[in-house]
Formats: C-alpha cells, structure tokens, sequence
C-alpha cells in the first residue's frame, strides 16, 4: 500500500473512532481532498455515525469501518480482497512451479482449503503473497 493509501486509512480509521465532540468545527477538515461527492459522502457518514441521537448513530465501542485508498468500504468477509485475489492467482502460477502442489501454504492454496490454510498462519500467508507477487510491477 502506498503511503497517501496507508494515511487515508488511518484517517478514516481515527474519524470513526472518535466521538463527534473530538472534531471541533473547521472550515474545511480534509483541505487536501478534492470537493466532490465522495468526500462530501464521506464527511456525512461520518457524522451521522457519530452523531448521539441520530438514527444511524454507532457506540464507539463497536465502531469498525476500514476505507480503501479509493474512499470505499473495504469487505473483509467471506476474505480480505487480496486474498481472494491471491488464492485466484496461485493456480495459473502454479503451471510454472509445480512444487507448489506438493508445498504449504501453496498445497491448500490451491486445494481451495480455507482451514488448512488459515492453519499455515501469518508466515504461510506472506509467503502464499511474496510467490503469487514475486516480479509484479506496480
């Protein structure tokens, strides 16, 4: 993720985690946005989740949104978008690295098999990533 992505989404993150309060009136809290309807829908959803009272208000005890860079809602079930798209490319790269089929997490992987892969862990993860990405360019 790059680094204009990674502060968006810490932004969105801080906005909803924090009461309506914490954000004191300002001209203009996203100065660097551009004027539009996205940042306009952005700001509402904003307020409206966080406003007490409101018909959409949220606790912020259970308030959990994660933003893409392009401002949209990022899924995170059935899975993550990058691992969808991960466990989708494996299979076509696996033609050309047939010890895949035989080595985790790749074997699972390709099996389709959501438990045995979840078993492989944050390291089975990354290296099922690094090898579906390995010569990308951006």
């Amino acid at each position: 993720m790059n680094r204009v992505g990674g502060h968006l989404i810490l932004l969105s993150g801080l906005m909803l985690a924090a009461p309506a309060a914490a954000f004191p009136a300002a001209p203009d809290s996203l100065r660097s946005w551009n004027t539009g309807p996205n940042k306009a829908a952005i700001l509402q959803f904003v307020r409206d989740v966080t406003t007490e009272g409101g018909p959409q208000y949220v606790p912020p005890k259970i308030r959990v949104a994660l933003f893409s860079d392009d401002g949209t809602l990022c899924p995170e079930e059935p899975m993550p978008p990058a691992l969808a798209y991960v466990t989708d490319r494996v299979k076509p790269l696996a033609q050309k690295h047939p010890k895949w089929r035989s080595k985790e997490p790749f074997k699972s992987a390709l099996a389709r098999n959501a438990k045995a892969l979840a078993a492989t862990g944050q390291r089975g993860i990354l290296e099922l990533m690094g090898g579906t990405h390995a010569g990308m360019t951006t």
